[in-house]
């Protein structure tokens, strides 16, 4: 390359570094960011037992990803846990991704001799793989990637993928006798996609990805000449064979701890398939017209148990059922004269596959993810290319090649320009939760789940009146569901409003007991989570919520008389701790605080009762009054 080409990857980097700047400021994300980076202390360090938590963990829902853990490690050590440096080395990454981007679609492009073989060709191809680069890495359909820290393990993997890719086509450039060479660049390759899959089990398509590649730009595929049948292509991708079947078993194993695998019976075949259908569209859609980008793609059809029930024929899947069979046909149709089309189709599906929906690990009604597009639209940044040098040569033929060259560039800059400026917009929105989730509102109103959550950062936030109106709207979309009435328990009582509160709770476990219990049981952990950050206006208002959806909650009772009692609301507190003696007879705190109570009260004789019983079982509990006999 020429000096000034040398400078294209770092312009890629630059760009796509400044296109994601807003969203440094976010804070942690509501969703598993807590739970993997605040409350896990098992990433932080490098020492022996965090090497053994990374690599014997499925800590993420069933998740295997040792590698995304120890670059976690990393972060932790550089920032703590500032989650502006978790974000930064997030899109650092991501611009890592970029550069790499650039150099597939440029060896790519080379392989095909698109631009001519000429050293105006070669420029061609060197802008036309900026271009590409960047198209891809500043696109707003990567922010929830960069923005979301638990989403390293999407960004990781495709690193590594890259990898994979470009040492693999480096492996077989056309370079007669470089055989050893070619050995060492295959096992560059098949090293980075064991990287890969010990990142996030993602990329468990690439080898059909590569096996595409040797049909079209490589030409491998030719059965006339020994060493390039299909069979011996496939025999020389046996390693990669032998990673991903390690990594399908130790997928299935982390899925199956979790408990999280939905059987066919559940979701079957058909509404599978159609999910992968609305997929594999929606996000070419939304790559071609990126507006209404969101955090919580709802499925618009429902059933009683939450699950996206849709179908290939019914409105929403049947125009992209259309689209999905015409451009496999298409592809098929060309594959003579443009083999490139179905290679990159057909590679798009397979990295999509893991993602799809076609093998459902989650009781949710996503239907779709701007973060599970992260490695399958990779292709999109070649199909870029491509259509770029393809309007620059229709236009030379009409303009004139300087003419050709300044429409070109300006319509490539122009094109950018908006994607950097929605990419920047779409950033803004995740520097706060409550405009990420007012967003996903405003996107898709009639979401439940977009309001609850709504409701639920209005709660954290005391705004109780406002979380009242979306988790009243959230049940009247779904009145079969618990989650909005937790957001009405706490809307209710943070507004003093007892009764409706209670009610609700009554509505919540008729609904669904055991569920209550589960919920109970996380709102007395946060509870006592902002106790311990000090905030016990939110500690006493989620244990409120946790003693109604379970009041056999013997810890959630007791923590609530105790948040009473620190209030000096005496008889609420005396209520609590004796509940939670009920459930739990030998909680010797309870014995001690109610003592404490009941002596400022006068009521000697049942404060001594409590008292001794708090010294019986634990001695530390050694006061006079203690010490007496009941």
């Amino acid at each position: 390359m020429k000096d000034w080409r040398r400078a294209l990857p770092f312009a890629v980097f630059f760009f796509a570094f400044v296109a994601f700047l807003p969203c440094l400021k976010a804070p942690f994300h509501i969703f598993d960011d807590p739970q993997n980076f605040i409350e896990n202390a098992g990433y932080r360090g490098l020492g022996l037992s965090q090497l053994r938590w990374m690599f014997l963990t499925f800590q993420l829902g069933g998740v295997y990803q040792p590698l995304s853990w120890l670059t976690h490690a990393l972060d932790y050590l550089i920032w703590g846990l500032r989650p502006a440096g978790f974000r930064l080395d997030n899109l650092l990454l991501h611009c890592a991704n970029g550069v790499l981007v650039f150099f597939v679609v440029r060896k790519l492009l080379s392989l095909c001799e698109q631009g001519g073989p000429d050293e105006a060709g070669e420029r061609g191809r060197a802008w036309a793989s900026a271009f590409a680069a960047l198209f891809y890495a500043m696109h707003p359909l990567r922010v929830e990637v960069v923005a979301w820290v638990s989403n390293r393990s999407y960004v990781v993997p495709t690193f590594f993928a890259l990898a994979s890719v470009l040492s693999y086509l480096e492996a077989h450039r056309p370079s007669p006798g470089d055989g050893v060479g070619r050995r060492g660049w295959l096992a560059v390759s098949v090293t980075a996609f064991a990287c890969s899959l010990l990142s996030k089990s993602l990329a468990i398509g690439l080898p059909v990805v590569l096996l595409l590649l040797d049909l079209y730009p490589l030409g491998r595929w030719d059965p006339k000449k020994k060493g390039f049948g299909v069979g011996h292509l496939l025999l020389e991708k046996v390693a990669y064979l032998v990673i991903l079947v390690g990594a399908a078993a130790v997928t299935a194993y982390g899925r199956s701890l979790s408990g999280r695998m939905i059987p066919l019976s559940q979701v079957g075949l058909v509404s599978r398939f159609a999910q992968a259908v609305y997929a594999s569209l929606f996000y070419l859609e939304k790559t071609l017209l990126p507006a209404g980008l969101t955090l919580f793609y709802e499925a618009p059809r429902i059933d009683a148990n939450l699950l996206p029930r849709i179908h290939p024929f019914d409105d929403l899947c049947f125009p992209r059922t259309l689209m999905f069979v015409a451009a496999t046909a298409y592809g098929l149709r060309t594959l003579r004269r443009r083999p490139g089309a179905l290679v990159l189709w057909l590679s798009y599906l397979a990295l999509l596959a893991p993602v799809s929906g076609l093998a459902k690990h989650d009781l949710t009604e996503q239907i779709a993810a701007d973060r599970w597009a992260y490695l399958p639209l990779l292709v999109s940044a070649p199909a870029a290319a491509f259509a770029v040098l393809r309007l620059h040569a229709a236009l030379c033929g009409r303009l004139g090649e300087r003419r050709a060259s300044l429409w070109s560039a300006g319509a490539g800059a122009a094109a950018l320009a908006v994607l950097g400026l929605l990419t920047a917009l779409q950033s803004r929105r995740w520097s706060s939760e409550l405009r990420v989730w007012g967003h996903c509102v405003d996107v898709q109103p009639s979401s439940y789940g977009c309001r609850a959550t709504l409701a639920r950062l209005l709660n954290d936030g005391r705004r109780h009146q406002e979380a009242l109106v979306q988790a009243r709207e959230s049940a009247r979309i779904a009145p079969t569901s618990n989650v909005p009435r937790y957001e009405l328990i706490r809307a209710y009582d943070g507004l003093g409003l007892g009764d409706s509160a209670q009610h609700e709770a009554e509505e919540a476990r008729a609904l669904n007991p055991a569920a209550n219990i589960q919920a109970g049981q996380r709102y007395f952990m946060q509870g006592a989570s902002a106790a311990q950050r000090g905030d016990m206006d939110a500690a006493m208002e989620l244990t409120q919520t946790a003693v109604r959806l379970d009041p056999a909650n013997p810890g959630a009772q007791y923590n609530l008389g105790y948040f009473f009692q620190t209030r000096g609301r005496l008889d609420e507190s005396e209520k609590h701790y004796l509940e939670s003696l009920r459930v739990n007879p030998g909680a010797s705190n309870a014995h001690y605080n109610l003592g404490i109570i009941l002596t400022s009260q006068g009521r000697t004789a049942e404060a001594v009762a409590h008292c001794s019983e708090a010294h019986r079982l634990t001695p530390s509990f050694d006061t006079p009054l203690c010490r007496r006999t009941p």
